[in-house]
């Protein structure tokens, strides 16, 4: 069976790459960036912000269309709770309000080793309690360890008062 072209061609521009193994902490991050580039160019939302949550948590809130009063899906980033950050998944986090029709507010939580456990589940739980507290349909997401931060948010936060929860591979 032949291989897709765009994981072969995926495949091709990785293939020069230094070994994860040889990274620290700082150009393991500094890769993930730059592999968020190969989600392609970001789409163009009516509006995009930076913003504080509660206790100086930054995140970044994604509207899809104008207008107050659109449900919000507060999403957690990958990468193994040490790197992933707003800039590694801004288009797949652009590419989820449009598709899901909601505000997305990707949230930048608080990263090992600098902080320890259970630094980034407080960051969580914070950021599930203020989109509770928007008066709209609120939902948690995330991929990776940001779905483990964020059915742990869940668990944490009335999880029956969400109107979804999404988990790519937790």
């Amino acid at each position: 069976m032949p291989l897709d072209p765009e994981v072969a061609a995926l495949l091709e521009r990785q293939k020069n790459l230094p070994p994860r193994s040889t990274l620290d902490v700082a150009g393991t991050r500094e890769m993930v960036r730059r592999a968020g580039a190969l989600a392609g160019p970001p789409p163009v939302l009516p509006r995009v912000e930076n913003i504080l949550l509660p206790g100086r948590l930054a995140a970044r809130q994604y509207w899809p269309a104008a207008g107050e009063g659109q449900p919000i899906l507060v999403y957690f980033h990958g990468g193994r709770f040490f790197k992933g950050d707003l800039e590694s998944h801004d288009t797949l986090c652009r590419l989820l309000a449009i598709s899901a029709g909601c505000r997305v507010v990707a949230v930048d939580y608080r990263l090992a080793p600098e902080y320890l456990f259970p630094a980034a589940v407080e960051d969580a739980c914070r950021a599930a309690e203020w989109a509770l507290k928007q008066g709209v349909p609120a939902g948690l997401a995330g991929d990776s360890a940001g779905a483990n931060l964020a059915a742990v948010a869940a668990l944490a936060h009335r999880a029956s008062a969400l109107a979804c929860q999404v988990l790519i591979y937790p």
